[in-house]
């Protein structure tokens, strides 16, 4: 096709992308090609945004997955003269549990973890990749591990909207965790952050844990700060560049009392 823009604006064109049943739980790439900078995007039937490149020579909406039906796919741009884009649609094969199935950007749009609690995914240019984990059974705490050479930040949202869980890459580690999370039954959008490449998440039970005596994340800031029991030690970890747990104890008036700290010597207390 053409975009046949003048100087001062752009052109755009609206394609139509029917998937029928065959299509169902396949991955595939929007691979668009241009001489000059335009702009890939994927829309939802209302007009949203789903997901977006821009560039010149090849754009790729990498590793898609979309119900049956109708999606739309907008270019935009102005190319000179004769010069034209192509755009195909690249089939990837059968989407397996655990992959992630874009666009996954928005935590809306969450593609579900593996029975095993594992994702597998890859950055394309830089983006945020959102998994669902779904708890069930007894309460438990739990740790969740990412790693791949792109990896630049691990959050878990905070489904209540009081903030979010997050460990961000500092040095060459190209490995990111978050331990002892106390998830309740139910659904927990989880985001990776990166750039151009692979990557794998995995979501790990620890099992049981003591309320009274294991610190229990998230416990960064004075409004979610743990009770400290006299004579009963709480235990945690500061698993993460910047970590900090905050804790918490009651006075019933002027007293003495000694707080003793067990840990690695460059832990701030």
């Amino acid at each position: 096709g053409r975009l046949l823009g003048d100087p001062f604006s752009s052109d755009t064109d609206l394609l139509r992308l029917d998937l029928d049943e065959s299509w169902r739980d396949r991955r595939f790439d929007l691979v668009a090609r241009a001489p000059q900078e335009i702009h890939l995007a994927l829309l939802a039937d209302d007009g949203t945004v789903l997901q977006e490149r821009s560039g010149s020579g090849t754009l790729r909406l990498a590793d898609l997955v979309l119900d049956p039906g109708t999606a739309i796919v907008r270019l935009r741009g102005r190319l000179e003269g004769s010069e034209t884009y192509t755009i195909e649609v690249e089939d990837r094969g059968p989407a397996r549990p655990g992959e992630e199935r874009e666009p996954n950007d928005q935590p809306s749009l969450a593609s579900p973890l593996g029975p095993d609690g594992v994702g597998v995914g890859r950055f394309v240019g830089t983006e945020t990749d959102s998994f669902v984990l779904t708890v069930e059974g007894e309460l438990q705490l739990w740790t969740l591990e990412a790693e791949g050479d792109g990896l630049a930040r691990l959050v878990l949202q905070d489904p209540s909207g009081a903030g979010e869980v997050r460990a961000d890459r500092q040095g060459g580690v190209a490995a990111l965790r978050l331990s002892n999370l106390l998830l309740l039954p139910g659904r927990h959008v989880v985001s990776v952050r990166g750039t151009d490449g692979p990557y794998r998440l995995r979501a790990v039970p620890q099992g049981p844990f003591d309320a009274a005596r294991d610190e229990i994340e998230p416990n960064d800031r004075p409004v979610l700060a743990q009770r400290l029991a006299f004579d009963l030690p709480r235990r945690g970890l500061l698993d993460r560049p910047g970590d900090r747990d905050v804790y918490r104890f009651t006075l019933p008036g002027e007293t003495s009392i000694r707080l003793t700290f067990d840990g690695t010597p460059d832990v701030d207390t």
